[in-house]
């Protein structure tokens, strides 16, 4: 992913962000992933898009073929999640992801935008330090794209972030899809949930986005998608175990939540080969 500066006003992204939570379908979906496929329905005709609106929808199209470059699936067994391309060192990709996504299997592969899939293999060299991520490694002679990180630390209540990744069928009859769904910023902790959360949002996350990229309005990875709603039990535990106030606690319960990219950069800085 080429890093770009914002290409969108704060009246843009506004537009930008309405526009993928306002239309019947707030997510562009690939039933063929060498060619995405836009699907950003209003309820009218596309042909009767208001200016702005059309401006939106391009602004989202450009956003969402760039941020499918760098995210992967991840195959372990007969499941999935997804993952983010983070470095390439010669012919060697290292891909981030969710633990809780290698947990469920031992052997993994990687399908990548062009539909190849790769065996990969874990990268244990680094202690994670208990946070909720992962990392595998494949090789290819296919040039890949490879995610430019932001500041997480600049974000703000507010913000307009966009997730994707690939969801997991609900029933035999439906086909995986990538996802590219727009939200917003809110809520950030002072202080780590266990797992390394972090970032709260209101984008909707599905099964099999977890491990997924979420990038800001200049299509930086900002945070990695891990929790969505809803989540049976209690998961709002912080680090060092203690527990949000109920009023906090109810809160969290409402969005979708992500580790910040710098928590990742913290631990492995990236030595990154484009």
């Amino acid at each position: 992913m080429k890093m770009r500066p914002a290409i969108f006003s704060a009246c843009a992204v506004g537009i930008l962000v309405a526009f993928l939570a306002g239309v019947k379908t707030q997510e562009i979906k690939s039933q063929n992933s060498n060619q995405l496929s836009p699907n950003l329905e209003t309820p009218d005709s596309a042909s009767l898009l208001a200016p702005e609106d059309a401006a939106a929808s391009d602004a989202a199209y450009e956003l969402a073929e760039e941020s499918k470059s760098i995210t992967v699936k991840v195959l372990v067994g007969g499941t999935w999640g997804s993952g983010i391309i983070v470095m390439r060192r010669d012919k060697v990709y290292t891909v981030l992801t969710n633990q809780h996504v290698l947990a469920v299997g031992d052997e993994y592969r990687i399908q990548t935008s062009d539909d190849r899939i790769h065996e990969a293999a874990p990268y244990t060299e680094t202690d994670l330090d208990g946070h909720d991520l992962g990392l595998l490694e494949f090789s290819s002679e296919t040039p890949y794209e490879v995610a430019i990180v932001g500041n997480s630390s600049d974000l703000q209540e507010g913000d307009a972030v966009f997730a994707t990744g690939f969801t997991l069928p609900e029933t035999d009859n439906e086909s995986a899809e990538f996802k590219f769904v727009g939200g917003k910023i809110a809520l950030k902790i002072a202080k780590p949930l266990v797992g390394g959360y972090q970032v709260a949002y209101t984008n909707n996350i599905e099964k099999g986005m977890s491990g997924g990229p979420l990038i800001n309005d200049r299509g930086e990875v900002v945070a990695v998608n891990g929790m969505h709603v809803p989540l049976f039990g209690a998961p709002y535990i912080y680090k060092d175990g203690e527990t949000p106030d109920p009023a906090l606690r109810e809160k969290m319960r409402m969005y979708s939540w992500g580790i910040p990219i710098a928590s990742f950069l913290q631990i492995f800085p990236l030595n990154v080969n484009r």
